[in-house]
């Protein structure tokens, strides 16, 4: 009987562990976009192909902090209007997110590429073609700090804008726009 009780004690002991590892490490989820849509839950995304958006909504919709979008060289394709890739916080006033890392992208023909309201960002090898829309940006930026690396932006009225950000490491960064980058609050 004292080697059963032994023994259940080592397996709870055991399973405590591993509720409590799972809770501090929390594991990461990857998931496939083969469509326009919002993303809800923390995790890392994978685009599997080129995407098309509507001018009903921006084609990729950040609501979580803690997100890693890669698109994997594939192309999220505008109606002309809109945004591409927009992060939001439907929970939380002024909407701030954090963690947000959107990489391997190339997004064309809309008004703005990425509109970001977020904390600790990194934008890195993206390729931004506003193709020539009037008053088009290639990045609306809100707070930061924020990185950009690797990033080109063509055929936009504006290449980049930042505003409210402590914090910009720019490295790499290419634009053909009439501006190349607005700069407000850094």
């Amino acid at each position: 009987m004292l080697r059963a009780n032994e023994i259940m004690k080592r397996c709870l002991t055991f399973l405590a562990f591993l509720i409590a590892a799972f809770i501090i490490f929390k594991p990461s989820l990857a998931v496939d976009i083969s469509d326009c849509t919002q993303i809800n839950s923390p995790g890392t995304y994978y685009l599997t192909n080129d995407l098309y958006g509507s001018t009903q909504a921006p084609c990729i919709i950040i609501n979580s902090d803690d997100v890693t979008l890669d698109c994997q060289g594939y192309t999220i394709y505008g109606p002309g209007v809109g945004w591409g890739i927009l992060t939001i916080n439907e929970t939380y006033s002024p909407g701030i997110r954090s963690n947000v890392e959107i990489k391997n992208c190339k997004i064309q023909n809309y008004e703005v590429g990425i509109v970001l309201h977020a904390r600790n960002t990194v934008i890195r090898n993206v390729y931004i073609n506003g193709n020539n829309i009037a008053n088009s940006l290639g990045l609306a930026i809100r707070y930061g700090p924020i990185s950009l690396i690797g990033v080109s932006v063509t055929g936009t009225h504006v290449g980049a804008s930042i505003i409210d950000s402590d914090v910009a490491i720019v490295r790499q960064f290419a634009s053909t726009s009439n501006r190349c980058m607005e700069l407000n609050g850094i």
